[in-house]
């Protein structure tokens, strides 16, 4: 289930303001779960995210890369 971020139309000081909801896909939430009042789906954040599995990430977490040369045969990258 995906993890939407919400915030309510007129903000209210009985609940927390922007909270996140897991909603099933396909199923918009229009009212707050706590309160009842309106709510709004904010815009999702763009994070490009890191190559996780090259070689200086690798590298930088104390882990090492080995590469097949040969039958049998491995060479640190």
């Amino acid at each position: 289930m995906p993890l939407y971020q919400y915030e309510h139309e007129n903000n209210p000081h009985d609940c927390e303001d922007p909270f996140e909801v897991l909603v099933g896909q396909g199923t918009v939430l229009t009212n707050c779960p706590r309160c009842g009042r309106p709510v709004r789906k904010l815009p999702a954040a763009f994070m490009p995210r890191r190559n996780i599995l090259s070689t200086s990430n690798i590298k930088d977490k104390g882990f090492q890369r080995w590469r097949k040369r040969d039958q049998g045969v491995y060479e640190k990258d």
